[in-house]
């Protein structure tokens, strides 16, 4: 029994070590994806702002890291407003926690005219983009072509930093 334990953990662990170690593939130029808006039409990439550089921030309202992320974008919406940028929040939540989320932690991004929140109840979106964790941030350029990801809460700023240094 012992012996059988072994092997199975020491299989566990080569299999964890192996998961960390894989990089995931993320999309150079926009994928094709369709979501959901707030109204609950469909939005799919073909809706997205033209000519303005596009930043996702693919979050959960019930994620922890997600909250501490948006209340540091809420402290700091002013470098928000970059004419042209489009942000597009994208919740793996509910119309209804999403709009609590936003109301509770990051009231002032509500008032910026360049974002919009978009929604992916079923994950589609987290596929297509390979999001590994929450929250994680992806800078498009006009032309649909991936600038940089940024994965985590320590990076939420990171997007909009790369773009006034443009």
């Amino acid at each position: 029994m012992r012996v059988n334990l072994l092997v199975l953990f020491i299989m566990m662990s080569f299999q964890m070590i192996y998961a960390q170690e894989r990089e995931v593939e993320l999309p150079k130029e926009m994928p094709e994806f369709s979501i959901f808006a707030e109204d609950g039409s469909v939005f799919t990439d073909k809706d997205l702002a033209k000519n303005k550089d596009i930043v996702f921030i693919y979050f959960n309202p019930t994620c922890g890291h997600c909250k501490t992320a948006f209340k540091t974008l809420n402290i700091n919406h002013k470098i928000l407003d970059i004419k042209k940028l489009k942000i597009y929040p994208v919740s793996a939540g509910t119309v209804e926690e999403t709009t609590v989320f936003f109301k509770e932690l990051a009231p002032n991004l509500l008032k910026l005219d360049n974002m919009e929140v978009i929604y992916d109840e079923d994950y589609r979106f987290a596929d297509a983009f390979s999001v590994g964790v929450f929250p994680h941030s992806f800078l498009y350029d006009k032309k649909g072509k991936l600038i940089d990801s940024f994965p985590g809460e320590q990076k939420i700023i990171e997007p909009f930093k790369v773009l006034l240094q443009k």
